[in-house]
């Protein structure tokens, strides 16, 4: 651990006490005291406050969120990138949502996978939506003839054919039926992909990091356990594999900052030892607007899907307590720059 590291985790430690002075235990912060801050643009982008120059400055709106997600009370959560999702050369970034209209944050009736065609980085429109079995889907991955989407502790797959007819034609309101369903023995909180056929399995943690497991394709389709196991930070929602490096979004709370992080492939679980942690890992992070959730990777871009523009956070049953940044568009950044950050705790 660097001595920097150290003024760093003393600062937090400090700044955690304070705040938890009087409580019965301190809770859990979205705000990671070694993001990279630089302050954010008084004018970003995006709705509300800004977040951090590094984030301010090199990332843009991308796509829309589906209007029909939006007001038909869904709240988006995983991401995932289709390359040539219709045969035709267009691709699609495929968000999965679950349905909330009475707002209190909990599933109800059927969940949705919402679907924008995109034409290399550029958003062409907002396809259709497909219904599927309720519950709050937080991750999605694309590979090959398989759409795979995380539900509890287990995964479901879907032909990507039935997929494309159902997102292509007037939206359906059957539930489309899984082509299988399989246990992988923990809380699949996040899916991520983008380096073969390979699909990380990932679970949240509020409090401490956590870790994600490999899961390779067969050529039915069923996923085969790896036992490659790798450690993720607190909170995360979302991530993607490049060649170099593993890239997450953490966050938690509508009022509260999120974090993407860009840390070392090697990271396992007893890589590091006697306390030490993935922030000392040489990982790099910056702060990004409230409520990141799934990330997907594809044209050369990294994705990023907000929740925090969805009913459930900007309706009248919000109140005033809205949430920090009502964000209604993925996000994107140049893969090359967000996997190229320079590998030193709050560089920027």
């Amino acid at each position: 651990m660097t001595l920097r590291t150290q003024a760093l985790r003393v600062g937090a430690a400090l700044a955690l006490t304070i705040a938890g002075m009087g409580a019965a235990s301190v809770p859990a912060v979205a705000e990671d005291a070694v993001c990279a801050t630089g302050g954010g643009y008084a004018d970003p982008f995006y709705p509300g406050p800004g977040s951090s120059s590094p984030y301010d400055g090199n990332f843009a709106n991308g796509a829309p969120i589906n209007a029909s997600l939006i007001d038909g009370d869904y709240v988006p959560q995983g991401l995932a990138w289709w390359p040539n999702w219709n045969g035709t050369g267009t691709s699609a970034l495929l968000i999965t949502a679950y349905h909330d209209p009475d707002h209190d944050k909990v599933p109800d009736r059927t969940s949705a996978i919402f679907g924008l065609e995109m034409n290399g980085a550029s958003y062409v429109r907002g396809l259709g939506h497909v219904p599927i079995e309720g519950g709050h889907n937080g991750g999605i991955a694309v590979v090959g003839s398989w759409v795979y989407v995380a539900d509890g502790t287990s995964i479901r797959r879907y032909t990507a054919s039935s997929v494309a007819t159902a997102l292509a034609g007037a939206s359906p309101t059957t539930v489309l039926p899984s082509a299988g369903s399989q246990g992988v023995g923990r809380q699949a909180s996040f899916l991520g992909g983008g380096n073969g056929s390979r699909i990380w399995v990932g679970t949240h943690d509020t409090d401490a990091e956590s870790t994600m497991e490999a899961w390779d394709q067969s050529a039915t389709g069923a996923l085969t356990e790896s036992n490659v196991v790798r450690k993720v930070p607190a909170k995360t929602q979302g991530m993607v594999e490049t060649s170099t490096r593993f890239l997450f979004s953490t966050s938690y709370g509508r009022n509260d900052r999120s974090n993407i992080w860009v840390t070392p492939k090697n990271i396992t679980t007893s890589t590091y030892a006697d306390g030490d942690d993935i922030r000392d890992a040489n990982s790099y992070c910056m702060r990004a607007p409230s409520m990141s959730e799934g990330m997907a990777i594809g044209a050369g871009r990294v994705w990023v899907n907000y929740e925090g523009g969805s009913h459930t956070y900007t309706g009248p049953t919000a109140g005033t307590d809205w949430s920090r940044n009502p964000i209604k568009h993925v996000h994107t950044v140049s893969s090359t720059y967000l996997a190229g950050r320079p590998i030193d705790i709050a560089s920027d």
